[in-house]
Parts: C-alpha cells; structure tokens; sequence
C-alpha cells in the first residue's frame, strides 16, 4: 500500500491490500497472479487428500526421512515432526504450486513488457499516485489499528 502511494505498479496476489488497491486504480494498473481463494481451497483440500502419496515420491521421501532424523532440528526432534507433516502436504500439492509460479512468471513478464514502454509506464504509474490517494489515510490507520492491537501501544500526542 505504501508503495502504490509513490505510484509503484504493484504485482501481487488478490488478497490483503492488493483488492482495495485494484478497486482504487483500476486492473490495468496491478498485476494480479495467482489463485482465487476458492481455488486455494480446493487445491489444500486435494494435497490433504494426497498427502501419503509422498511414499511414491523418492525424492520427497529421503527429505521427510532427513526431518524425521532430526537432521534440520538438532536436539528438538519435536519440531521436525511438524516439518515433516508440513512437507509432506507440500509436496502433495506441488501441482497447486506449480501454476503460481508459473502465473507469477507471466505477470513479471507483463510488467517487464511494460516498463519497456516508457510512455505507458509513466502513465500508469502516474493513474496509481493520482487514484490511490486513499492509501495514505488508510496506512495511517492500519498502523494505528497495528499498535493497538497488536502491540497494545497508544500513540503519544
């Protein structure tokens, strides 16, 4: 949000701050990849459902081997075991993982594409400095809103 203040073109996924900051200055001037949430639903619920399918896998088998061994938390096998269980579901979904990478290489391309049109590019980033004026109150307050909640401060008047 505050790099769309200074009229920095954004590239990032379509959650957070991302979805106000498209409604402000337009999808022309964002760069949105990714899943839709109830695509990332349905990819973690078809991982969960392949998640022991990781025995097949060698590669992914000697890894979660090397976590049960302790290798990656010395003296806390404990902590490996969540690892493991983490990386096993990971490696389930890797064909979830593959078509974000793949959409965030296409978006970084648009934007490669784009900035070699200088014309274009001043012009855009010029619309986000000018549609996103709201930004600025809305740093101010999610900050406030941040250290309150979270760090339980007030600010000193």
């Amino acid at each position: 949000m505050k790099l769309a203040l200074n009229g920095a073109l954004t590239i990032g996924t379509l959650d957070g701050a991302n979805i106000e900051i498209r409604e402000q200055v337009g999808a022309e001037n964002i760069f949105i990849f990714g899943l839709t949430a109830d695509e990332v639903a349905a990819a973690t619920l078809a991982a969960t459902r392949r998640a022991r399918s990781w025995r097949a896998n060698p590669s992914c088998k000697r890894t979660l081997d090397m976590i049960d061994s302790g290798f990656f938390s010395p003296g806390n096998l404990a902590d490996g075991q969540a690892d493991r269980r983490s990386a096993a579901v990971a490696t389930a979904s890797r064909s979830a993982c593959s078509p974000i990478s793949r959409a965030y290489a296409e978006a970084q391309d648009a934007v490669d594409a784009l900035y070699l049109q200088p014309d274009e590019w001043s012009r855009r980033t010029a619309a986000t400095n000018a549609l996103n004026r709201w930004a600025c109150s809305r740093a101010i307050a999610a900050s406030r809103e941040y250290a309150e909640r979270i760090w339980h401060i007030k600010p000193v008047l």
